[in-house]
């Protein structure tokens, strides 16, 4: 077998080699700073634009607090100071003024917790009263939105509440029957998110300066977390939440008493009673 003699390697093909690896070492560089370019030109302009952005939201949120939107949304800020402290069934004067604030803002018909009537939300209220030792209403912020027909008002804060054992029995009655959640949660203070959207229907030819009122009410009330906030115990926050009777929205889904003039001021005087309504 003949062996194959290898070519020497010409110096010709050695410059070629180098030069080669140099101009594709400088594209290489070149791409790389014209990448870094647009990179920081793009950093600029998205940081602009968000300028601009936020700069249009205020100027948006501004407009919307100087005309009828920005009065509604005070009249939901008042709702929420109003309820503070919850429902006053021991004082006649505060829970009138109470009742005459929540028919006021919202219409005779307004949809809540999957129904109609602003009966709804003053039954919660006084759900609310009898089932906690305490009710902590504290708003943390507001914004107005505008839609196609009307306005929303969306509100987000916390909402405390105390628990006894006419919670218990009213809002999770398995755990009675459980001494040692029962000893974790009587008097305590549950903390949990609550979140409300005030949907406004639109105005008509009363002018501007007429109240509307709102037509749908949507809340919801994170009782889960403030049961992890307080147990820290997984497996005993779902052995509470397990058959409790309090949907997402905050509904208290038992009825133990019934209330026959709720457009009064106070109801029955049967006991305890603080609260929020919806």
């Amino acid at each position: 077998m003949v062996a194959t003699k290898k070519r020497p390697v010409t110096a010709r093909r050695q410059e070629q080699c180098r030069n080669n690896q140099r101009r594709y070492r400088e594209q290489a560089r070149s791409h790389k700073e014209q990448l870094e370019a647009n990179v920081l030109e793009l950093t600029r302009t998205t940081a602009r634009l968000e300028g601009h952005v936020e700069t249009y939201k205020q100027t948006l949120a501004w407009k919307a607090r100087q005309g009828p939107m920005g009065r509604d949304l005070e009249r939901c800020r008042y709702y929420w100071r109003v309820m503070a402290s919850g429902y006053a069934t021991h004082d006649p004067t505060v829970a009138a003024h109470q009742v005459a604030t929540i028919r006021c803002l919202f219409a005779e018909t307004v949809h809540v917790m999957g129904t109609t009537g602003v009966q709804r939300i003053l039954d919660q209220s006084l759900q609310y009263a009898y089932a906690f030792a305490t009710v902590q209403m504290e708003l943390e912020a507001l914004e107005v939105l505008e839609l196609e027909d009307g306005h929303l008002v969306r509100s987000c804060g916390t909402l405390r509440v105390g628990v006894t054992a006419e919670t218990l029995r009213m809002v999770c009655p398995h755990v009675l029957a459980q001494p040692r959640l029962r000893a974790r949660l009587e008097g305590c203070v549950l903390v949990c998110p609550l979140q409300l959207t005030f949907v406004f229907g639109p105005r008509h030819a009363e002018g501007p300066s007429a109240e509307t009122h709102v037509t749908r009410l949507e809340s919801s009330l994170d009782f889960t977390r403030g049961l992890v906030e307080l147990l820290c115990d997984l497996h005993d926050v779902v052995d509470v939440m397990h058959g409790a009777l309090i949907a997402p929205s905050g509904e208290i889904a038992s009825m133990p008493r019934t209330f026959h003039s709720m457009g009064c001021a106070t109801p029955p005087s049967t006991g305890r009673a603080h609260v929020y309504s919806s």
